[in-house]
């Protein structure tokens, strides 16, 4: 592990580091606009520790540590870096890279711990999948591109917003698909649970409860094919201890009864950890269903 701050107050979690003065020229690689890609706050990942980042864009990782952390120095300021004791530093790109690539990007309110667990699910799916090569990732800007999507979701001003008789739905993240010759598997959307929402609750506030009634409604009335055109789709739903996955799977039983699109999995709350994990494949699963057998991303269904 390569640590790379200097000894500082204890006072906040993360310190923001990066930022000591570079008079040096720094001439910018394909591989740093690959870095730059990566960390595509709209489209890609908003924030991944420095040996996520490797893992996506080779290199040695004592030098591709090395980098980031030059790229995140004034006065280049390409990346902002994030860093808590003992652990690998955590990346965003910056609007100075933004323009840079030629690109506008709108980065989201989540909050950060909220944010880094459901990038580092997504790119552990991302990083599991190249272990099988007859398995294609296809994210949503590779979807649109189909001509396959309701023009009318491509145009709207909220396309990942399906529309509901009670209000709207919202998961975690943009839909994607992974793809097996002519199959296709749809995943509708993630959503992150880190115990901050209640499972039942009879205030306006949003609960574990009500997304279960708004995911009963979407595909019980298959309104993601209305709105995506995707013929079928699935939700993952990731918690952070098996506890609040066993209550949450309980209650989807009551609330649904046997589900089988709605995935259950727990991972732990990273930001909180001591350590980041090594770059992995865990979030392929198995996940836990409702009255049906695990599923894995993997193999398109059960294990």
């Amino acid at each position: 592990m390569f640590i790379f701050m200097e000894k500082r107050n204890h006072k906040s979690q993360f310190e923001y580091v990066g930022r000591n003065a570079d008079d040096r020229p720094l001439f910018l690689s394909t591989r740093d606009e690959k870095i730059f890609r990566l960390l595509d706050p709209e489209h890609g990942y908003h924030y991944l520790p420095s040996n996520w980042i490797r893992a996506f864009v080779g290199g040695d990782e004592l030098r591709v540590a090395k980098r980031l952390g030059r790229l995140a120095r004034e006065p280049h300021g390409f990346l902002e870096r994030r860093q808590d004791w003992y652990k690998h530093g955590i990346y965003s790109r910056t609007t100075k890279a933004d323009v840079h690539l030629g690109e506008r990007r709108v980065r989201d309110r989540d909050p950060f711990a909220h944010r880094l667990l459901e990038d580092l699910v997504q790119a552990s799916i991302a990083l599991g999948l190249k272990s099988f090569p007859d398995l294609q990732l296809i994210p949503w800007l590779d979807l649109a591109a189909t001509g396959k999507i309701p023009q009318a979701t491509i145009e709207s001003s909220e396309p990942h917003a399906i529309p509901l008789a009670s209000g709207k739905l919202i998961p975690d993240g943009k839909p994607f698909a992974i793809k097996h010759g002519n199959a296709w598997r749809f995943i509708l959307g993630k959503e992150i649970d880190r115990g901050t929402e209640p499972l039942s609750t009879g205030h306006a506030r949003r609960s574990i409860r009500q997304k279960f009634e708004h995911y009963a409604e979407c595909f019980s009335n298959k309104l993601y094919t209305r709105h995506y055109g995707f013929p079928n789709s699935i939700v993952l739903f990731i918690t952070t201890s098996p506890k609040r996955m066993a209550s949450m799977m309980e209650l989807c039983g009551e609330v649904i009864g046997p589900c089988s699109y709605l995935l259950f999995a727990h991972t732990t709350d990273w930001a909180n950890a001591p350590r980041f994990p090594p770059p992995n494949g865990d979030m392929l699963g198995p996940f836990e269903r409702v009255g049906h057998p695990p599923f894995n991303l993997a193999t398109f269904g059960e294990t």
